[in-house]
């Protein structure tokens, strides 16, 4: 390959990639502003499909409690995914929703992004492996909805939800929102840490917790 390809071909790639920053920025932007949070999430014929991520334990148990209060015939279908090593959860999903008379959810497992008591240095390969997954899930189901309480495993939810929001294939309005477990009383979690930068709304249990957190739920609309 000659010279002149590569330079042009290097051209091309940081054009690119400045595009992506700049469509980035701009994404970052909307979700913060105020036009932003006052327009609906984005539904199709008044329902918005839901992506909810289940951790195990009390994760799950948190998670289903708020699916039980969310109204059936607007936030549906319904996707719960679920650790593909979690013995648990899936089962709580179908207790749940067989309760409630529904049948328009379904399971998805998808892998961790690192197993407890996993190396950390094995742990890149493992969250690759775990984004693809979820770019694959999300890409597939399009939410209008991302709503997650905590556990590791909704990340590479999160992440795969901006992208897919970035490159235009999930429109603006395609909500991701973070609740911090009730567990979480002093400070927040690592995930929720790392989750703020990626959802429209950040919610926490505890007045403690409230930090910078009003500037995520002022005025945004559901």
């Amino acid at each position: 390959m000659s010279v002149g390809r590569l330079l042009r071909g290097a051209q091309v790639g940081v054009v690119l990639v400045l595009a992506l920053l700049l469509r980035c920025l701009y994404v970052v932007g909307w979700m913060r502003s105020k036009w932003g949070r006052a327009s609906r999430v984005a539904a199709d014929g008044g329902r918005v499909a839901t992506l909810m991520v289940l951790g195990s334990g009390g994760h799950t148990t948190e998670m289903l409690e708020l699916a039980g209060r969310m109204d059936p015939a607007r936030y549906t279908p319904r996707i719960y995914a679920v650790a593909a090593t979690d013995t648990h959860s899936a089962g709580a999903v179908r207790a749940a929703e067989d309760a409630r008379g529904r049948k328009d959810f379904a399971v998805a497992r998808i892998p961790r992004s690192r197993e407890v008591g996993q190396s950390w240095t094995s742990t890149v390969v493992s969250t690759a492996r775990a984004c693809l997954y979820c770019l694959v899930l999300v890409g597939r189901t399009r939410p209008g909805l991302v709503l997650v309480n905590g556990p590791g495993t909704c990340l590479p939810v999160l992440w795969s939800h901006f992208f897919w929001r970035v490159v235009g294939v999930l429109p603006l309005r395609s909500r991701a929102v973070f609740v911090e477990t009730v567990a979480r009383v002093q400070k927040p979690s690592l995930t929720g840490r790392l989750a703020r930068p990626l959802v429209d709304l950040y919610f926490v249990q505890w007045e403690d917790l409230l930090g910078g957190a009003a500037i995520y739920t002022q005025g945004l609309v559901l």
